[in-house]
């Protein structure tokens, strides 16, 4: 008796199965007709509630039975996605070197200087070196003793050392840099060090002179190093003052971890070890 009872349960859960899969089959086939059908007679504003009711159910059994087709078209999109990052940090990569290019061509009628663009592709760091790699060498006519400097004319420093395809650049953030410089505003020429501290200091400036906040310093033409007149910084604020000398803090015109393009002065060779 019991086994009968089973059966027959058994036997009604199979078709209680078959009659799901022929109705959701039925509903999958005939989804579009039956689904303008329902929005033709629920048309109206208070059946809101029902309508939406209907299309989130509809929904969710779309979904439920299409779940392997909506993975697949996430990934599709996420490929697309991350394909089309790339696109825009090329893009961007490539403004950049195109402003860098145009600005250098106005620098170069203006200076009468030989540059080539370079793209830093290593930077220190530790920061404890000031060193930076850029991507032009021997093969592009890249020699030590060659000055590296932004396109606003700012100095990035000196090339050391040189292979065939990529050089090494002593920056003004090399540790004990010296550098003789002017402020362009009362023409006073002192040195401009980098501290064991990591800071720039215009040191060696005499009392009388009206150095002020925000002046900018530039090379001057003691260097044997750097070429006359290049920007090197400007100053925040007086740090020391005693009876014939002052110290000012200075500012540097670039952050050494932030460089990207730079441009390489070809025309002129310092004398290099």
């Amino acid at each position: 008796m019991n086994q009968r009872r089973f059966l027959k349960r058994f036997f009604f859960g199979i078709i209680l199965c078959l009659l799901g899969v022929i109705f959701l089959k039925f509903y999958f086939n005939y989804k579009s007709s039956l689904q303008n059908a329902t929005l033709t007679a629920l048309d109206y504003p208070q059946n809101n509630y029902l309508l939406l009711t209907f299309t989130r159910l509809n929904n969710w059994v779309y979904d439920f039975f299409h779940f392997n087709q909506i993975r697949l078209k996430a990934y599709y999109l996420n490929d697309i996605n991350n394909e089309l990052s790339q696109k825009l940090l090329e893009l961007t990569n490539l403004q950049q070197e195109n402003e860098t290019l145009r600005k250098a061509l106005n620098l170069k009628e203006e200076k009468k200087w030989n540059l080539i663009p370079a793209k830093v592709i290593f930077t220190d760091p530790t920061g404890l070196t000031g060193n930076i790699w850029i991507d032009k060498g021997l093969k592009d006519g890249i020699k030590p003793g060659m000055n590296v400097i932004l396109d606003n004319e700012s100095l990035i420093g000196v090339v050391n050392e040189c292979f065939d395809y990529y050089c090494e650049v002593n920056t003004i953030f090399t540790p004990q840099t010296n550098i003789s410089s002017k402020d362009i505003n009362t023409n006073t020429i002192a040195i401009l060090t980098r501290s064991l501290k990591g800071e720039f200091i215009f040191k060696l400036v005499p009392h009388e002179a009206n150095i002020q906040s925000n002046d900018i310093l530039v090379t001057s033409n003691e260097n044997k190093q750097y070429l006359q007149g290049l920007i090197v910084g400007k100053i925040k604020n007086v740090i020391s003052e005693e009876m014939s000398l002052k110290e000012y803090l200075v500012e540097p015109m670039f952050s050494f971890d932030k460089l990207n393009n730079v441009l390489i002065i070809t025309n002129f060779i310092a004398p290099h070890d």
